[in-house]
């Protein structure tokens, strides 16, 4: 298992939504300055 990090400009806080079959495609969202910020990985 890997940690998912966060996005620069907030604090520490990102949540997995979902992932790939494999594992190789993980997608979420986290929180930044601006707000809420979804990503791939």
């Amino acid at each position: 298992m890997v940690g998912l990090g966060d996005v620069s400009g907030g604090g520490l806080f990102s949540h997995a939504r979902g992932a790939s079959a494999d594992g190789s495609i993980v997608v979420g969202f986290s929180h930044s300055a601006p707000g809420f910020l979804a990503f791939m990985d």
